[in-house]
C-alpha cells in the first residue's frame, strides 16, 4: 500500500495527486467524512483544499480556527492523533463533530519537505474505530508524501483567496487595474478594468488600445 502511493506520487502531481489520495483514503481506511487541509502561515487556521462528504469529493473549501478542536494536538506533536470512541462529547465546541455525532476521530500530520507540519489528514468516522500497525505506517507515509504537493496548492489556494478578495474590492470601488509585462509584452486587465471599459471575455488589448482608452486630457501624464 505505501509502494502504491510512492509510485502515484511519481507519475501524479498538484489536484490529480491529491484527487488520487483522497481515493486512496477511502480505500484503505473507509472514512464517512474526511478531508486534506492546509494551515495558514501564523497555524491559527485551516483550510481544506478537498473534501470528501455525503459520498462525494468536493473542492469547496471549508475553514476554521484552531481553537477547541483536536487537529492542535497534531499540530503540537507532529504525530497521529486518534480518539477510538466518544469523540463528539470530548470536543464539544468542535460544531463539525457533534452536528454530525462522530464517534471516532483521526488526524494525521502532513509533514513537508523540511519537516514541518504545514497541514492535515482529518478522517471521521460514525462508529468506534482502532487502527492496526499496518494503517499507521501507512498513515505516516502518506502524510509525508502529500507535504511537498500541499505546500504548492496552499501557495495557489492563497493566491487565487487574495485575488478574490482584490476583485471584490475593485468592484465595490469601481476601480480596476491592468498590467503590462514588458518581458512578454503580454497585458493582464483585471475583470472590473474589463467591465469598466465593456470588454468582453477580458481581452488583453496592446499598449495602442491602451493609450486610446485613457482619457484625451490624462494620455500626457500617464505615458511620461
Amino acid at each position: 500500500m505505501v509502494t502504491a502511493l510512492k509510485a502515484l506520487k511519481r507519475n501524479q502531481y498538484g489536484k490529480d495527486f491529491i484527487s488520487h489520495t483522497m481515493q486512496s483514503i477511502f480505500n484503505e481506511l473507509q472514512p464517512d467524512h474526511y478531508y486534506i487541509a492546509y494551515f495558514n502561515k501564523s497555524c491559527t487556521k485551516a483550510t481544506s483544499l478537498a473534501y470528501y462528504i455525503d459520498g462525494v469529493i468536493t473542492d469547496n473549501a471549508i475553514s476554521y480556527l484552531l481553537e477547541d478542536v483536536p487537529c492542535l494536538k497534531v499540530l503540537e506533536s507532529g504525530a497521529i492523533y486518534l480518539i477510538e470512541a466518544h469523540a463528539y462529547s470530548d470536543y464539544p465546541k468542535d460544531k463539525l463533530m457533534v452536528e454530525h455525532r462522530f464517534e471516532s476521530y483521526l488526524c494525521i500530520s502532513v509533514i513537508s519537505p523540511h519537516d514541518d507540519v504545514i497541514g492535515i489528514v482529518v478522517c471521521l468516522f460514525l462508529h468506534p474505530f482502532v487502527l492496526s500497525q499496518e494503517q499507521i505506517d501507512w498513515s505516516e507515509e502518506m502524510g509525508h508524501l502529500l507535504g511537498s504537493e500541499l505546500q504548492y496548492l496552499a501557495l495557489l489556494s492563497e493566491q487565487k483567496l487574495l485575488l478574490g478578495e482584490m476583485e471584490a474590492s475593485q468592484r465595490v470601488a469601481k476601480l480596476g487595474n491592468w498590467q503590462w509585462d514588458v518581458l512578454t509584452n503580454t497585458y493582464t486587465w483585471s475583470k472590473e478594468a474589463c467591465r469598466i471599459y465593456e470588454l468582453e471575455n477580458c481581452l488583453h488589448p496592446d499598449l495602442k488600445f491602451v493609450h486610446n482608452s485613457i482619457h484625451p486630457e490624462d494620455r500626457a501624464w500617464c505615458f511620461l
